[in-house]
């Protein structure tokens, strides 16, 4: 069977989501103008970013089990993409400002994806597939009214309603997982989707990184903290890219329910690094915090990385490997741990967090060189 491939359609609707995860990510970096409501504002990103990501799974799951049934798909996916931007436009710290307008853009964009299963079902002849389109149909639009309501609610019970809609559909695919390997993925083209979409989110350490370079390329210190940092990002994306292809079995029959919900995990620790380069770099909250910033996202990024590859794999890893990559979590996570009580410069928890991803991409090269 021929090799899917990402379409252009799908990377010029992927372009929208670049200025989405940068808009959340700057929005967050804007703690060190308010410290004291570091975990209000933490908080406050994971609500954005949350529903940003599941406006882009949920057109991607669609697109890669029904998009080539569908006529004229650019159609569907140019009216989300300017949903996706008013979403986007709304993104806001004082979030009652601009709420009307953020979901307004959520509806538009999930209301497209329910109008797709509903044009596509009249293309498809297998029972199976209608089951699942009629499934996933139903329960979608159910989730939407839902989180609709919200706009006749104020204040904590507007936001209740408005995420358990979206709670809701997350879960559904989830708790519907059994159902839904009537009409299995695409693995590689989804492998391929989500590489692609963790790239971008790799591209906000970049950013973070030439932010923090910026008038200061002639000072010592930020040369040696952006160098190190950058060779952290690099061992990150190494340890990432290098296996995505070699390890991910793309001929099993699956959901691709634990490949997608794993890059949600990606997402939030991928940028919550790139934030937390920008916070060491600009030391106004207290050392403690920006140290679990970067302990916790490197924790997050190798916990959903290696969940990814051993739950996908063309072979089984060896005991030994298995052993190892525990191991070296549990170091990590004790590590993370040990940051309630120990103060360390941001830059010496970069050459830690260094060493243990070097540890980890010896562990793979390690397995894949072993006969």
């Amino acid at each position: 069977m021929e090799e899917r491939k990402v379409s252009w359609l799908e990377l010029f609707y992927d372009l929208v989501f670049v200025v989405a995860i940068s808009s959340t990510n700057h929005l967050l970096t804007t703690v060190n103008n308010q410290p004291q409501d570091f975990f209000t504002i933490i908080g406050e990103y994971l609500l954005m970013i949350i529903p940003m990501w599941w406006a882009w799974a949920g057109q991607t799951m669609f697109f890669n089990r029904y998009g080539l049934s569908l006529k004229k798909p650019h159609y569907y996916m140019f009216m989300q993409m300017f949903f996706v931007m008013l979403m986007t436009a709304s993104f806001n710290l004082n979030f009652n400002e601009t709420y009307l307008t953020f979901l307004i853009g959520f509806i538009g964009i999930r209301f497209m994806t329910i109008l797709q299963y509903h044009s596509v079902k009249r293309c498809i002849d297998n029972k199976a597939d209608q089951k699942v389109i009629l499934l996933l149909t139903n329960f979608f639009t159910l989730s939407l009214i839902l989180s609709s309501t919200s706009l006749f609610f104020n204040g904590f019970t507007r936001y209740f309603v408005l995420f358990l809609g979206i709670f809701l559909d997350i879960a559904i695919p989830l708790i519907n997982h059994k159902k839904l390997t009537a009409a299995p993925v695409d693995v590689g083209h989804l492998a391929e989707r989500l590489g692609l979409f963790t790239l971008i989110c790799f591209g906000e350490t970049v950013v973070a990184l030439i932010a923090i370079l910026n008038g200061q390329t002639t000072i010592v210190s930020t040369l040696f903290y952006v160098g190190i940092a950058f060779i952290v990002i690099v061992l990150l994306w190494k340890s990432y890219y290098d296996r995505l292809d070699l390890v991910i079995d793309k001929e099993q029959t699956t959901n691709g329910q634990l490949l997608l919900y794993s890059n949600l995990f990606m997402l939030i620790a991928i940028t919550l690094f790139a934030a937390a380069l920008h916070l060491g770099a600009h030391q106004v909250l207290p050392l403690q915090l920006i140290d679990l910033l970067l302990a916790f996202s490197f924790f997050l990024f190798y916990s959903a990385k290696h969940f990814i590859f051993i739950y996908h794999p063309k072979k089984k890893f060896s005991r030994a490997t298995f052993r190892k990559i525990i191991g070296l979590g549990l170091s990590i996570f004790l590590l993370t741990g040990f940051l309630l009580y120990l103060v360390v410069p941001p830059i010496w928890m970069l050459l830690l967090i260094g060493i243990a991803s070097l540890i980890d991409n010896l562990i793979q090269y390690e397995e894949e060189t072993s006969v």
